[in-house]
This record gives structure tokens, C-alpha cells and sequence, in this order.
């Protein structure tokens, strides 16, 4: 399947790659800047008109890290609460919502 695994972390120029979010050291004088992981798939309630309250999958984007979605109907998603300056786009019916 031409795949290639990765121990604990995947590390590209100023980029890490890592399941659970945590503090990525930098490696050959090159220091991370910015974080991607999974891990807790990410999700984001969004109301409709009356009462109707939906959740979907996220990416959630901040100054430091970026939490990508879980792709399985199997899992569940944590709700996140963005902060001011954070960047979510939720995954509705295959496109891309931004949700700030």
C-alpha cells in the first residue's frame, strides 16, 4: 500500500506531525513552528433556526497547532470552544464551512 509509519513524530522543515498534540522539540537546528495532530477529532455544535442544534467534524487551526478531524463515521467528536483569533472549518456533507 506504499505506507510509511512514523514512531511518535513526522518532522518537515518547520512543520511537525504527531497523533496527540504536544510539545514537538526541534530537530537539526531547524525549530518547529507549527503543530499538527489528531487525536481528540475535533468537532463544532452549530445552531439553526429554531432549536435545531447540529455537530459536525472540524479542523481547528491556532497561532501554534492545527487539530485535524477524525474521517470515520464510527467516531465521536469533543466539542471545542475557539478562542478569539482561532480558525475552525467543519466538515459538512463533503465541504468546507468556516465557522468564525
Amino acid at each position: 500500500m506504499n505506507i510509511s509509519t512514523h514512531k511518535e513524530t513526522l518532522k518537515i522543515n518547520k512543520f511537525c506531525f504527531q497523533h496527540d498534540k504536544g510539545k514537538c522539540q526541534p530537530v537539526d537546528d531547524i525549530e518547529t513552528t507549527y503543530l499538527f495532530s489528531g487525536h481528540i477529532h475535533p468537532g463544532i455544535q452549530i445552531a439553526g433556526v429554531g432549536r435545531q442544534v447540529l455537530k459536525f467534524p472540524c479542523f481547528y487551526f491556532t497561532d501554534e497547532f492545527c487539530v485535524l478531524p477524525a474521517f470515520s463515521k464510527f467516531t465521536g467528536v469533543a466539542l471545542i470552544a475557539p478562542k478569539q483569533g482561532e480558525v475552525v472549518f467543519a466538515i459538512v456533507e463533503n465541504s468546507l464551512i468556516h465557522c468564525n
